[in-house]
């Protein structure tokens, strides 16, 4: 994996290389390998290395033959030995053995449709010197992040915000609709960003930059038609081998590699997986003192099972207390998903032993994982999509009107729902479990699960790879009824009839265990804890700032102290927006 980034002079003059090596630098921890430049006209291409595949040639920026055509790229496309012997008996000419180089010789047969040939994940740009034109992509369901930033004289772009963020003249107008989504939702919702002004591509789109304009274009949908008329058999043998494959196709490395192990279901199935695929697999677990947050019993059913050379570390208040700085330094919006600190804590585990781990993500939104998922349906199956956010509400409505200030409110209107990506029309034709998955696919995936595991492993330079969203998996689970995947009220149902004779029964039979810190157990008990966070929403600079109804922030916490009910998750969310602010508005 890498960092990416560059600009565009839209009026033709010479970018600032200064600028570019700034933002390269910024991503610095994306990419500890090397780093490399390429500047010609008025395009600047910037990017850090984290060697995985080909690690003696794969350098970047990459050409390709006659130099007329440049790439930048954030991936790992795991079918490039497939693409690359397919574009040798064509006549392509590769110099070296990566998979970049791959993409390069697809974009100069096919443009825009190179896309529909790649399975992996990716977000790269390509500088095409003929047309004039910047190419940029982004896979299919939004695993590796893109941000953008266009003004009347130039376009930028990059992994992460904190690199545009170097351009000291662009706007950092606040995005008001975005800040009511994170208050809603405990982060913003792609294409949005926190920024009026620097967007996300949109998972399964691709951006073309042009000195004439800007277009985007959606060349992926999650819809697909279900499959009704195979048996449940048919669905469980062709789980089995689907998932297998995939598995199989992300193991291909020039370096070591693990699997992150909670004991789930996911996570417990491709570790088998790639027991069966790979010799003695590393697997590594984060643990809490706290019992009823602790899934070790099960992670060390899988590990035992599974003959891995297993890995843990027990994360501590403490442990929370070093790593939160950190953490809120790195994450460029305001992002209050507090099982940040376990997955930090894990990718910093996982990186003294390997330099690329597989985990399970995405199995819940695929197979209906989540307890509101049964929830909901049983409140009836027509479901709007506002109903069907509901489950995700920190501060409801009314909540979030009493904690804003006057001003605050004046600005916000009610936006926190608008320019989601959320297809309406495809929305409309879909029903109870299909829409709820539907959404979950295009906003908590993306925007909350993705970018917290994209953010804490390449904070540790490390590489995460996700078998469960590869293309050709995502496409055949997305196919499978409804009806199987939530059955008789078992969630996950047709994931566990495929996997029941390699997973121990108890995890088979276990109830879901979210991935989350005892946030109220520490807020209650840990003096601390409780002052760092304390400390930060009522500090007297934080106060006149004037977005707040402080007398709302005291109710919040005097709900909590009187355990009635506890309400770890506002002020998690209020603490994290005031670290951003300090991080990102005050410096």
């Amino acid at each position: 994996m890498c960092g990416i980034c560059g600009q565009m002079n839209l009026d033709g003059g010479p970018v600032d290389k200064r600028l570019i090596r700034s933002m390269t630098s910024s991503l610095v921890h994306r990419g500890p390998d090397g780093e490399g430049f390429f500047f010609c006209d008025n395009i600047g291409l910037g990017h850090r290395r984290l060697s995985i595949i080909d690690i003696d040639s794969g350098q970047q920026p990459m050409s390709n033959e006659d130099r007329s055509i440049w790439i930048v790229s954030n991936s790992e496309i795991y079918n490039f030995i497939e693409l690359r012997t397919e574009l040798q008996s064509r006549g392509h000419i590769f110099r070296t053995k990566s998979d970049t180089e791959v993409i390069l010789h697809l974009y100069e047969e096919a443009k825009e449709g190179c896309l529909d040939k790649l399975e992996g994940m990716f977000a790269f740009a390509i500088w095409d010197k003929r047309k004039q034109r910047l190419f940029l992509a982004r896979d299919r369901i939004g695993i590796k992040p893109l941000h953008y930033y266009r003004d009347q004289r130039s376009f930028l772009f990059a992994s992460e915000i904190k690199a545009l963020l170097q351009h000291r003249a662009i706007d950092k107008s606040l995005n008001y609709a975005a800040i009511d989504q994170y208050f809603n939702f405990l982060y913003t919702v792609e294409p949005n960003t926190i920024f009026k002004n620097i967007h996300k591509l949109a998972p399964g789109h691709y951006l073309v930059c042009e000195r004439s304009g800007t277009r985007i274009k959606k060349y992926w949908n999650v819809e697909s038609p279900c499959a009704r008329e195979f048996k449940e058999e048919y669905f469980a043998e062709k789980l089995r081998e689907e998932l297998k494959k995939s598995v199989l196709m992300t193991l291909r490395s020039d370096v070591p590699l693990g699997v992150f192990l909670s004991g789930g279901i996911d996570s417990s199935t491709i570790t088998g997986l790639a027991s069966q695929c790979s010799p003695r697999v590393k697997s590594f677990s984060v643990i809490f003192k706290e019992r009823m947050y602790s899934e070790r019993e099960y992670i060390q059913l899988a590990a035992k099972a599974f003959n891995t050379d297993h890995h843990e570390l027990i994360v501590t208040v403490e442990d929370a207390v070093e790593s939160i700085p950190k953490i809120a330094s790195m994450l460029d919006e305001p992002f209050a998903d507090s099982s940040c600190i376990p997955v930090y804590c894990l990718s910093r585990l996982a990186k003294a032993h390997v330099k690329t781990v597989l985990t399970g993500e995405g199995g819940d939104e695929l197979f209906a994982g989540y307890p509101w998922h049964l929830h909901k349906l049983r409140q009836g199956p027509e479901l709007s999509s506002r109903r069907s956010l509901e489950w995700r509400t920190v501060f409801d409505y009314q909540s979030r009107r009493e904690l804003y200030s006057y001003d605050l409110n004046k600005k916000m209107r009610g936006e926190s729902l608008k320019n989601l990506n959320i297809n309406q029309d495809i929305l409309k034709r879909l029903k109870g479990l299909d829409k709820l998955l539907y959404i979950d696919l295009r906003t908590y995936l993306p925007s909350d699960m993705l970018v917290k595991m994209d953010r804490m492993s390449m904070m540790n330079s490390l590489e995460a790879r996700l078998p469960l969203l590869n293309r050709d998996f995502l496409n055949f689970c997305i196919s499978i009824p409804p009806e199987l995947k939530l059955k008789k009220g078992i969630r996950k149902y047709i994931m566990k009839m495929a996997f029941r004779k390699l997973l121990p029964r108890q995890i088979i039979k276990r109830e879901k265990m979210g991935f989350s810190i005892p946030i109220n157990i520490w807020l209650w008990q840990n003096g601390k804890f409780r002052d760092l966070v304390y400390d930060a929403i009522f500090n007297l600079k934080a106060k006149k700032r004037g977005l707040f109804n402080y007398k709302a922030i005291e109710g919040v916490f005097s709900k909590h102290e009187q355990i009635a009910p506890f309400q770890g998750h506002s002020i998690w969310a209020l603490f994290m927006f005031e670290l951003w602010q300090k991080n990102f508005l005050d410096n």
